[in-house]
């Protein structure tokens, strides 16, 4: 192991002494210089490592530790890392002001870095001092990551690595970080007039654990604080005055005053936070449900306090709303960092005419606030006349206080507007198309919609709720005067790594009405050019019914509808089944879409057993080479949706033809209709194409299969042709239309190349190691949304590859170099530039 420096003219400012790196350069620092210490952490486990910086010139300058990837060590402000200097940055910008202090001679800075195939956390300590998870991002993350050093002044630093971590990972006196500024009384029901009393707090000159606090009545107050930073234990001096006289109910307001900060501590010696939040009759929480929030105490405590908003809301059993909630509650408070909106009050200014304000400060003091960001003079005086408890007009720092903040967000769920507004649960139904109304009703506008679209699919998933976030649909408008179209929801910044929940295809019409901005009349929201070997396996057993039976014939009837029937196009084949079965239609017959349907319609209700696993054996005789399957370089996505109500007559042997089914790399959806009570989730799951999250779907009956229709939709019209290295593809695209490939990487070397060959017209392809349907960056840029916080920054620097170029001469050749993560998959889309588009 040794140190890696930086590529630059500042290099020789560096010397190194085995694992000791000192840094010395004449004259001023115009920008940092950074070394990397060759120690990766590339597999699941734990790692750690202690810098101690044994000389630290901090008068001149700073400097920072983390931990960044080859490809993001860069010299200078290039540099791209999980950094922290006292704040925490990504390289580009801050993300958590005053998470520690500021790195000084003799300090010692601990990574713990917990990699896993869920997630990967990094915990910082400074000088022993636990300052909890700083970082914290799902799978898929960057691997190898190493340690770096990014010195803003002349220092000397020594690493040795320190795996073990003894005693608590949990942030220490985290509550009682940054307490410099002005301060207020907000709610002191013994003495309301000591409310809007005001308060200034300063680091004591004779330590750096030692404050002052001042405060002014008739006299002038101030005490020494103390703050034992181990215990978390906070120690009030004697307060000190002037002796001048003035009003009766001053002084007497002065000596109450006087009294609160006599006081010694706060109960328990804590700072003052409620421990608790209030109880409820059931948890509408699992522990599991929570697993994107912290596994400490902090995030068992919110944890608990989101189950009561979802019980007061109404919520409890409905697990696509609980996940719209989450959602919600993660987006307004940064992941539960941040409980108001932070900034001076210049910084608010321009609100003080929006949001209802109507008086110079309101934009400042009625701030987003809480778990639903309750935002301008208007809806604050209404929630104070729906909940005079709060005194959110008088008072609305009161908003933030966690116990208040729960209560008011189950009001903001089932009112948001705090008038007339029908509850959020209606729109809550899993799609990208009613979030966007949910999140409009709630904000008025579509700020920061991306992050928290990306949530809810984190939830759905995290919840089960029976499928991905998928694109959704509304009534039915006019595009323009010879055309109708469909109320959708078009793609917005932040969703790059989404492409499959979003877009008009062809362009999109106008705004439609009491919508966001990006809900769109769109002539057609499928953005791949479908070509398939489509199947279906339909259940005719006896639990179903003949009436449910005939449900589940309508809605095969209108998924074909949808799905580009043609002999070039999407082929059927469909197989009924019950204790026998019978094939309806092959793939290599009956190429029209009217036939499939006269197909379907020629089908017998059996009425008998549920020898599933003998349908899926005939299914792998319908799928075969010599009954019209295409081979990987007709580009066609094969795809078999599994319907049935029940469990199957043999468990094993069903699992047995799904896997044979698999093998042969056709993507299978299983899709239970009913309850747990009559599912066999364990069969279901192991019939579908991993993950069942995405590729399992539940149903409550057969009535619900038509409300299914746009999310069955969604699949096959985001499923990507699988592709193996090395083999040739002939497609064909619209213009405006995608052709999704997912080509396996053979773990040959470290660069992928891929030769685009023009037969008609011209195409842009863009690749992606994580997003299956990787789009043109332009699809997503024409409406505003500000996505600069944790998560926008975190992510755009280290989950997205995405990339894109466009065909000239005919021709044209991508080399991309394999990210570190050695992904099993590139994903490719093919985007239709002209109005016919022929590559291979």
């Amino acid at each position: 192991m040794s140190w890696i420096v930086e590529e630059s003219e500042n290099a020789s400012a560096v010397h190194i002494n085995g694992n000791t790196i000192t840094c010395t350069k004449k004259g001023s620092y115009d920008s940092p210089i950074n070394v990397m210490y060759n120690d990766p952490a590339d597999h699941n486990g734990q790692y750690g490592w202690e810098l101690h910086f044994t000389e630290s010139a901090t008068e001149t300058g700073s400097s920072a530790v983390g931990l960044t990837t080859k490809q993001s060590f860069q010299p200078g402000h290039m540099l791209k890392a999980m950094e922290y200097l006292g704040n925490l940055s990504d390289g580009s910008g801050l993300l958590v002001q005053s998470f520690g202090n500021q790195i000084k001679q003799g300090d010692k800075i601990r990574i713990l870095l917990e990699l896993t195939d869920g997630d990967m956390k990094m915990y910082l300590f400074h000088n022993e001092r636990p300052l909890g998870l700083a970082f914290h991002v799902h799978s898929p993350y960057p691997k190898p990551l190493y340690p770096v050093v990014s010195f803003g002044c002349n220092g000397k630093v020594t690493i040795t690595r320190s795996d073990q971590i003894h005693g608590s990972l949990e942030r220490l006196s985290s509550q009682c970080n940054n307490v410099e500024g002005k301060w207020k009384v907000i709610d002191f029901p013994q003495h309301p007039e000591c409310i809007d009393c005001q308060f200034k707090i300063q680091r004591h000159e004779h330590g750096e654990n030692m404050y002052v606090l001042f405060t002014n009545v008739v006299n002038m107050l101030h005490c020494s604080l103390e703050h034992n930073p181990t215990t978390n234990e906070w120690k009030s001096a004697d307060v000190i005055s002037t002796l001048m006289t003035g009003p009766l109910e001053l002084i007497e307001e002065e000596h109450v005053i006087r009294t609160l900060l006599a006081v010694t501590s706060c109960e328990q010696k804590r700072c003052c936070v409620s421990e608790m939040p209030p109880t409820i009759g059931q948890s509408c929480l699992t522990q599991n449900s929570s697993t994107p929030l912290f596994n400490t105490s902090r995030g068992r405590f919110i944890q608990k306090v989101l189950s009561r908003g979802i019980y007061e809301a109404g919520i409890c059993s409905n697990c696509q709303a609980k996940a719209a909630f989450l959602a919600i509650a993660t987006t307004m408070t940064d992941n539960f960092e941040n409980d108001e909106a932070t900034g001076s009050d210049a910084q608010f200014s321009g609100d003080d005419n929006k949001y209802g304000n109507v008086e110079p400060g309101d934009g400042s003091r009625f701030r987003q606030r809480g778990l639903f960001g309750l935002r301008g003079r208007r809806m604050y005086q209404r929630l104070q006349t729906l909940l005079p408890q709060y005194r959110t007009l008088t008072n609305p720092e009161l908003a933030a206080i966690t116990e208040n903040a729960i209560i008011i967000a189950a009001q903001l769920w089932k009112n948001p507007n705090l008038l007339d507004e029908v509850p959020l649960t209606s729109y809550a139904d899993g799609t990208f198309y009613r979030f966007s109304i949910l999140w409009f009703k709630l904000t008025g506008g579509i700020e920061k919609l991306a992050l928290a679209t990306i949530q809810y699919s984190k939830f759905l998933r995290q919840l089960q709720c029976g499928g991905d976030l998928y694109p959704g649909q509304g009534l039915n408008c006019t595009y323009n005067a010879t055309h109708q179209g469909i109320c959708s929801a078009d793609c917005i910044k932040g969703l790059e790594d989404s492409g499959e929940y979003c877009g008009c295809v062809g362009g999109a019409g106008p705004q439609c009405p009491n919508s966001p901005i990006h809900v769109r009349c769109c002539l057609d929201t499928c953005s791949q050019e479908l070509k398939m070997d489509l199947g279906f396996v339909l259940d005719a057993s006896g639990s179903v019914g003949a009436s449910n039976y005939e449900l589940q014939r309508i809605f095969v009837k209108d998924l074909l509808r949808r799905v580009n029937v043609g002999r070039n196009k999407t082929h059927v084949g469909i197989i009924n089944y019950s204790t026998g079965n019978e094939i309806l239609t092959w793939l290599d017959q009956d190429y029209t879409l009217q036939q499939k349907i006269q197909a379907v319609n020629r089908s017998v209700y059996f009425g008998e057993g549920t020898n599933t696993h003998l349908a899926l054996r005939q299914a792998n005789t319908v799928f075969s080479s010599n009954r019209g399957l295409r081979e990987p370089e007709d580009g066609a996505t094969q795809v078999i949706f599994v319907v049935t109500d029940g469990e199957s007559a043999n468990r094993n042997l069903t699992v047995e033809a799904a896997k044979i089914l698999k093998d042969k790399g056709i993507h299978l959806v299983s899709v239970g209709v009913g309850d747990d009570s009559n599912l066999d989730l364990i069969e279901l799951h192991a019939i579908c194409t991993p993950p069942a999250v995405e590729n399992y779907f539940e149903i409550s009956d057969y009535r619900a299969l038509d409300h299914k229709l746009n999310q069955f939709t969604s699949k096959t019209c985001s499923e990507p042709a699988p592709l193996p290295t090395n083999i040739t593809v002939t497609g064909e695209v619209g213009k405006d239309k995608y052709k999704f490939l997912k080509i396996t990487i053979e773990i040959i070397g470290n660069k992928i190349k891929i030769t685009i060959t023009l037969l008609n017209g011209n195409v842009k392809v863009f690749y992606s190691f994580n997003n299956r349907n990787p789009k043109d960056p332009d699809d997503f840029n024409h409406y505003e949304t500000k996505t600069s916080n944790l998560f926008g920054r975190f992510f755009s620097q280290f989950e997205s590859y995405l990339k894109g170029t466009r065909a000239s001469n005919n021709e044209m050749t991508l080399i991309i170099n394999k990210p570190d993560t050695n992904p099993e998959f590139v994903y490719v889309g093919v985007k239709g530039v002209e109005d016919n588009n022929k590559f291979e």
